[in-house]
């Protein structure tokens, strides 16, 4: 193998080494999860039911059509957003993000918990619950 070739193979290894995405992966929640620690997005697929119990999570969590998701003792260093969701439960957690129910969400609730952005309500979802720091605004009919 000739020495040019070699240099160019040689770069050319070493670029994608360095050329990793800077994302994490998603992951699925479709159960509960208890004392754990997730660097992912989550995401509680339709018709799904996911419940955090004193779990860390690391990024978003995006809750779909007829899902559920309840969050105790939890700590989301993201967003939690619900897109049709059945039911957002949220209590005695820390949210570093916004809490999101702009589409329509029959049952949400936060209570006991801080949270580091807003909480915006939307299509007809009212809060429920109290108890609350939140840092941000509330933009949520009562």
């Amino acid at each position: 193998m000739n020495s040019r070739l070699k240099v160019l193979l040689a770069g050319s290894v070493t670029l994608t080494a360095f050329v990793q995405p800077a994302f994490a992966d998603d992951f699925s929640c479709q159960g509960p999860i208890g004392n754990k620690h997730i660097n992912a997005n989550i995401k509680v697929p339709s018709g799904a039911n996911c419940g955090l119990n004193g779990t860390r999570v690391d990024g978003n969590i995006e809750v779909f059509q007829n899902a559920t998701l309840v969050l105790k003792n939890a700590q989301i260093d993201g967003n939690v957003i619900s897109k049709q969701a059945s039911k957002l439960q949220i209590s005695d957690s820390r949210i570093d993000g916004n809490i999101e129910a702009k589409t329509y969400t029959p049952s949400f609730s936060v209570k006991n918990t801080i949270v580091d952005g807003n909480i915006v309500c939307g299509q007809g979802s009212r809060l429920k619950g109290g108890n609350n720091r939140v840092d941000g605004d509330i933009e949520c009919p009562r």
